[in-house]
């Protein structure tokens, strides 16, 4: 079955699942992803229906307080918030309204390869970002970045956002 029919089925039996049981829509997840040939498709989808967008780790030497308001001023504004922070490290991730957007772009892509370059695109603009103080030697040395990391939402992030839908739902 072509990978564009297997996503419109997806979507279908999603939205259908949805409506119903969060346990027997995570079921259904399962076992697209174990039994379908195009599970990396469906598992891209299942990361941007479900997933909670990009998150980015910075570690530096100088400062976390100084990176913190550099990154939350400089990104879009609302779009990112601080997940964590262990010691010098900290974690930014995509607030609801930043993975609205991040959604909607998806949305208006035409085909999954036109998602594809959605997604790479805004990967583009949050390592350009981070690593724009590099040009800046008076920034670069305020923040003093020593490395970085930008990554999308894991399966396994998607599965305990629906165990927590279903811990909710049960209640």
């Amino acid at each position: 079955m072509p990978a564009e029919r297997t996503l419109e089925l997806f979507d279908e039996q999603f939205k259908e699942m949805w409506d119903g049981s969060p346990r027997e829509c995570l079921l259904f997840k399962i076992e697209v992803l174990v039994t379908d040939p195009d599970r990396g498709v469906v598992a891209s989808r299942l990361k941007t229906v479900c997933g909670c967008g990009y998150k980015a780790a910075v570690r530096t030497r100088g400062s976390p307080d100084d990176v913190r308001d550099w990154f939350l001023g400089g990104m879009d504004a609302g779009a990112w918030d601080v997940a964590r922070q262990v010691g010098s490290t900290i974690v930014f991730q995509m607030t609801a309204a930043g993975v609205a957007g991040l959604q909607a772009e998806l949305a208006a892509a035409r085909s999954d390869k036109d998602k594809m370059l959605v997604g790479f695109e805004r990967l583009r603009r949050i390592f350009a970002f981070i690593e724009s103080p590099a040009g800046q030697p008076e920034l670069a040395a305020r923040l003093g970045i020593v490395s970085h990391e930008v990554r999308e939402t894991s399966m396994s992030e998607v599965f305990v956002s629906f165990a927590a839908l279903r811990k909710g739902a049960d209640k």
